[in-house]
Order: C-alpha cells, then sequence, then structure tokens
C-alpha cells in the first residue's frame, strides 16, 4: 500500500547522466514499466540520497513486481520458442532487416530450394504410382506364359528399381544441400550479428551493441555472451541475461584472457554493489593474475585501496595510472586519496599534484570542475595567490554537472568519482572566500550536487547580497538551466542582463537557444569561442545543434574531424549512434 509520504513525495531520477523529474511515486511506477528509466537508474526525494532504484526501500514493492513478471516472461518466451523455433529465426532476422538485408535474400533463396524439393517430391510419388499401375495390368491381362512378355515385365522392373533409386539419390542430395545451405547462412547471419557487436563496442556505442545482441534469438545470445560480457551492468538493468548464464562461463574453456579478466570483474563489481570489499579485492588479484597490465584493472585496484582506507596505496597506483595515460578520472583518484592522507602527508604530494591538474585542466575538460576545486584549495595550501585568483575564474566559468557527461568503463566500480567524494575540499575551500564569492561557490556546490531545489532556495536567500546585477543574473540562469527553463534563459540576454564576456554565459545561453529552436542563431557564440579559442566548446555546441537538426549527413561529416583530443564524450558518441 502506498504510504502517506509516498503519495506526497517527490522524487528525482538520474538515468544515463540526465536529470529527470520531479515524479510521483506512481509516475516512478509507471516509468518502471515502460521501461523509460531502469532498476539501476538512481533516484531520491529532498529527504534522501541518491540510491539505486532497486536499493531504495521505498521502491521494493514495484521492483520485486517487476523481476516476478521479467521472469515469468523469460519462461513464457522460452515455452514458446521452443515450439517455434525455425519461425523465431525468421522473425528475428525480418527485426533487423536495416542491418542483414543479403542474409534476407539468401534465406529467400532457401524457400525457393524448399518448394522445388517439394514439389520433386510430388512429382516422383505419382511416378511411382503409375509405374505401379502399369505393373498391376501386366498382371492382370498379360500371357503368364509368354517368354516375351516376361522378358519384357523384368525389364521393365529393372528399369523401375533403377528410377526408384535414381529418386531416392536425388532427394538425399537435395535435402543434404538444403541443409548445408540453411547452415552456411546460419553462421553467416551469426557472424555478421558478431562483427556489428564488435564495431558498436569499438566505438563505445554500448547502447547499440546492446540493442542487437538483445534482439537474437536466445541459443545466439548464449554464443555470444562472451563477447559482451563487459556490458553485464546493462544487460543486468535490462534483464537480457541472468547471473546464472554469467556463472557459466567459469568452466567455458573457449574464452581468451581479455574475456577471462572481464569475468572477474563482472564479479568484483557485484561485490562491491553490495560494497564486499575483501571479496571485491579477491576477484581484482585473481584478473590482475590473467592480465597484469589491464588499466581498468589497476584503477579498480586503486578504488579498493582507497575503500580500505590505503590511501597511500591508492595514490602510487593512479601516479603510475597517469604516466601511462593522461585521464581525469586518474586525477580526481589522486585528489580523493590526498584527502585520506593525514594532513602531514599531504604536504609532499601537493605541488606534484597541482602542477599536474594545471597542464591537464588547461587542455580537457573531463572531471574540470572537480579538477579546479581541487586547485583551489592547493594555491591556498601554497599560499599562491596569483593561482587561486586564476583557478577561481576558471572554476566559475566552468559548466556545473559537465563530468556527467564523460562515459565511464561500465566495470569500473560503481559510485566513484562523484562531486560528494571532494566534500572535505569543498569544506576547506570555504574559508577563503570573500561574502559573495561564498554566495556563488555555495550555488555551484549545489547544482554540482544536484541539489537545484536547495541552489534556487539559496539564491532567492541572498539575492539581495550581490553588488554586481550581472553576478546575480548569472547565477538566476544558471538556476532556470538546470530547471530547464530555456526562454527565462533567452529573456535574460534580450534584456541585456549577462555579462557577454563570460564564457559560461556563452555556454549555456548556446545550449538554450538550441534546446528552444534547433534552428536558433547561434553564430554569436560560435565567433566568441573560436576568438577565444575555446575550441571544446565550440564543438560540442556545434555537434549538439546538427544532432538537434537530426542532419545526418553533416552529423558524420563534423565527427571525423572534430573531438579528437576527447575520450568518451557522451554527446560525440550519441552522435556517432546516430550515423553509424
Amino acid at each position: 500500500m502506498l504510504s502517506e509520504k509516498n503519495s506526497l513525495s517527490k522524487w528525482l531520477v538520474k538515468s544515463e547522466n540526465k536529470i529527470l523529474g520531479p515524479y510521483t511515486y506512481e509516475q516512478i511506477e509507471d516509468l518502471i514499466r515502460k521501461k523509460q528509466i531502469s532498476l539501476i537508474d538512481e533516484v531520491r526525494d529532498s529527504s534522501t540520497r541518491w540510491l539505486y532504484l532497486r536499493e531504495n526501500s521505498e521502491f521494493k514493492d514495484i521492483v520485486e513486481s517487476i523481476r516476478k513478471e521479467l521472469d515469468s516472461l523469460a519462461e513464457s518466451t522460452k515455452t514458446y520458442q521452443s515450439f517455434s523455433k525455425t519461425e523465431d529465426i525468421a522473425k528475428t532476422k525480418s527485426d533487423i532487416v536495416a542491418h542483414f538485408t543479403d542474409v534476407e535474400m539468401e534465406v529467400r533463396d532457401i524457400t525457393v530450394v524448399k518448394e522445388i524439393i517439394q514439389n520433386q517430391q510430388q512429382d516422383k510419388i505419382q511416378f511411382f504410382q503409375e509405374e505401379l499401375n502399369k505393373k498391376e495390368k501386366v498382371k492382370l491381362y498379360g500371357l503368364e506364359n509368354d517368354a516375351q512378355i516376361k522378358k519384357n515385365i523384368k525389364k521393365s522392373s529393372n528399369r523401375f528399381l533403377i528410377s526408384i533409386f535414381g529418386v531416392f539419390l536425388v532427394l538425399i542430395l537435395s535435402t543434404l544441400g538444403f541443409f548445408f545451405v540453411q547452415k552456411f547462412n546460419q553462421q553467416k547471419q551469426e557472424d555478421l550479428w558478431s562483427q556489428q557487436i564488435k564495431k558498436y563496442k569499438f566505438l563505445g556505442l554500448d547502447q547499440k551493441a546492446l540493442e542487437i545482441f538483445g534482439h537474437l534469438p536466445p541459443e545466439n545470445q548464449k554464443k555470444m555472451i562472451p563477447q559482451v560480457i563487459e556490458l553485464l551492468p546493462m544487460l543486468e538493468s535490462s534483464g537480457v541475461i541472468q547471473m546464472s548464464e554469467i556463472e557459466n562461463l567459469k568452466n567455458n574453456l573457449t574464452l581468451n584472457i581479455e574475456q577471462k579478466v572481464n569475468l572477474q570483474l563482472v564479479h568484483f563489481w557485484l561485490a562491491m554493489q553490495v560494497q564486499n570489499f575483501d571479496l571485491g579485492q579477491e576477484f581484482i588479484v585473481k584478473a590482475s593474475t590473467l592480465q597484469p597490465s589491464s588499466p581498468l584493472v589497476k584503477e579498480n585496484d586503486a578504488i579498493i585501496q582507497i575503500k580500505k582506507g590505503l590511501y597511500q596505496k591508492a595514490m602510487d597506483i593512479y601516479f603510475d595510472l597517469f604516466k601511462t595515460e593522461s585521464s581525469g578520472r586518474y586525477l580526481m583518484g589522486l585528489v580523493i586519496s590526498w584527502i585520506g592522507l593525514p594532513p602531514a602527508d599531504r604536504i609532499k604530494y601537493t605541488n606534484q599534484i597541482s602542477q599536474l591538474i594545471e597542464k591537464y585542466s588547461f587542455v580537457y575538460y573531463d572531471y574540470k570542475k572537480e579538477l579546479l576545486l581541487a586547485q583551489l584549495l592547493f594555491a591556498k595550501t601554497e599560499k599562491n595567490e596569483n593561482l587561486f585568483q586564476m583557478t577561481w575564474k576558471q572554476f566559475i566559468n566552468t559548466p556545473c554537472q559537465l563530468s556527467a557527461l564523460f562515459k565511464k568503463p561500465l566495470l569500473l566500480a560503481p559510485d566513484v568519482y562523484s562531486w560528494k567524494d571532494l566534500t572535505e575540499v569543498v569544506n576547506l575551500v570555504k574559508p577563503y572566500l570573500n561574502n559573495e564569492e561564498s554566495i556563488i561557490f555555495e550555488t555551484h556546490h549545489l547544482i554540482e550536487s544536484f541539489k537545484i531545489s536547495a541552489a534556487n532556495q539559496h539564491i532567492t536567500q541572498y539575492n539581495s547580497k550581490f553588488k554586481d546585477n550581472l553576478t546575480k543574473q548569472q547565477m538566476n540562469m544558471l538556476i532556470f538551466h538546470f530547471q530547464s527553463r530555456s526562454s527565462n534563459v533567452i529573456a535574460l540576454e534580450e534584456a541585456k542582463q549577462l555579462d557577454p564576456l563570460a564564457e559560461i554565459n556563452q555556454v549555456i545561453l548556446a545550449l538554450n537557444k538550441i534546446e528552444h529552436n534547433p534552428n536558433s542563431d547561434i553564430a554569436v557564440h560560435l565567433k566568441y569561442f573560436d576568438e577565444n579559442h575555446l575550441s571544446f566548446y565550440s564543438d560540442w555546441i556545434t555537434l549538439t545543434q546538427l544532432m538537434r537538426q537530426k542532419a545526418p549527413e553533416p552529423i558524420k561529416a563534423f565527427i571525423r574531424n572534430h573531438f579528437l583530443t576527447v575520450n568518451n564524450f557522451l554527446p560525440a558518441l550519441e552522435a556517432k549512434s546516430l550515423v553509424e
């Protein structure tokens, strides 16, 4: 029964790095049943923190109900398929006709071959019947004692036997040919599916790989599970495969090294879901034994060390990873590890991490807001006022929730590298800010924490404290943007209440104009980005407009020549999925 609390609560949903809502309890239930949100999406209301929907006790009844329905549907599907295997395969092929036209033509050819064989069988049966009739007539009307007649009958019998043998030979060869062609085309179909799945995984288009896998017949899915095992978080949440099928892979002797490593990481991921860090460590050790050089295995190992309070060991791993490959995640891991160290031990790493952040954030944008937050603290720790002022300007001009636009590996430990991991840094920075800076900082902090209502209340409370109207309106613009109030954002520009020289104003204005009307003129914003050498913002805004305009050819041409230095940027991956 729906509790009074649930009937009054409004819920936010974090799905695919977007915040949806607020919704009522009933609306959440409806969205789940319509599969518009999944059980691993996160939910929260005004009094709780973010939790996976399936772990939130308020939605326990819905989750259990959905699971029972999925189990029932799976059993029904298996029963139906046992009676209509051939029809199922044909339907499956027609479902993905856009990718496999050639195979469909061959399937039609098989049908024609089958019809020809059936016609041949009917003709031969009719021939046998006519021969038998002739033989009966000879017995009835022939002169049985006539030698010539007996000789003719014997010849006729021999010809009849030879004909029978020939007919059976033709039938056998035709049947073998039919099954050979069918088997050949089935193998060709499986190879094509496998190639498509590999292609989409290579491009980072996990959702498209999942869609192809989900359309396969069950027997083909079982064959291809090793190829998609790293997609387990998506496969499990969508109900495509069960954990029992993953367990069966333990005895699969055909797995390659990478697949064996992924199998261990799957079990690690599941252990981390329930925060069993010791068990997670066991699986990481097994994965590391198989492939010691794997960056993902090392990164998950560093995360385990942080969870177990071994911050120095985690820091050593992240330094090693960053030497091999520059990544905002690794720098974020260094900052989190640094926070865990005793204050006396932090000093020897402060300058080193600060220099890495300064070089990285000048070029790259993944986790830029989080890294700039840490840099504010490092600058004050080292009493570098110039660095602090330069970093502060970058911090307030960097869009909020930007890190949500960068994809993380699916088998990375869940719920890591979030803004809440930097709570101590936030608290250490606050005392260094003046009154107006504190209001601005708190607004950004609340938005990064996905507390939009709290940010709105904060600005309303301290609105009169701003000396500069442009700054005050910029804070209002941030709230409007995350409330999806595009018209209000555009109205601020039309009333000339926004600073045209602020980077963040240009980004948010352009995004809201495109959201309001995909064909909006954003030339003035693109010109600003080009003049200030902000190529990332220029590419992001241009690509966003092309996608909203649904222009496949311009998108295809654009992504060939842009985002060359940006890894795992979700809008770029989304654009690829539209044209690949």
